[in-house]
């Protein structure tokens, strides 16, 4: 009974290895799929299929797990991770109700990607910060838009003799009254 649970136990330490190095599953995954080309009885064939299926699930498993590991920065057997930085905090210099909603936010994910920086926090972080620019960038282009916008019609400013000069562009964006009509 005793050399029972040693066995069970060597196994269940033995798989928890597999699983912390890929590359056991991938080779495992390659001796059944040879088995398969070489045939077998149909049992044996679906036994190796269903056998495979299932390591190509533990497979993408472990890779995953190994990529949130690399992301936050986890130590992992065989790979070196490089250190991460703490981020700092955004800032923004308007008014705007919604930039400083979005701003709080991006600020919020920030500080929590700092104290766990995992691959969940990093995505919201990513997310919130993105909407933050997003909004700032339509901001600058709205006011761009809104200073260049047309305030009066070209015949309200035109100059005699049709002529149209700077003094014309001023007077349609509203910057300079049209003193040469009077």
């Amino acid at each position: 009974m005793k050399k029972w649970i040693f066995c069970l136990m060597a196994f269940v330490y033995a798989s928890q290895a597999y699983a912390a190095d890929c590359t056991q599953f991938k080779k495992r995954i390659h001796k059944l799929e040879d088995l398969r080309r070489h045939g077998g009885s149909l049992k044996q064939m679906e036994r190796w299929r269903i056998q495979a299926d299932e390591l190509s699930t533990k497979l993408s498993q472990c890779n995953r797990e190994q990529a949130i590991q690399i992301t936050s920065g986890a130590k992992t057997k065989g790979i070196n991770t490089p250190a991460r930085s703490n981020l700092k905090l955004r800032k923004a210099n308007s008014s705007d109700p919604q930039i400083q909603r979005l701003l709080a936010t991006c600020n919020y994910w920030i500080s929590e990607f700092n104290k766990n920086s995992s691959a969940t926090n990093a995505s919201f972080k990513d997310t919130a910060c993105r909407a933050l620019d997003d909004k700032l960038a339509s901001n600058e282009t709205s006011s761009l838009s809104a200073e260049s916008a047309i305030v009066r019609s070209l015949s309200d400013c035109i100059k005699p003799n049709n002529l149209i000069d700077k003094d014309v562009h001023e007077c349609r964006q509203g910057l300079r009254n049209p003193v040469w009509k009077k």
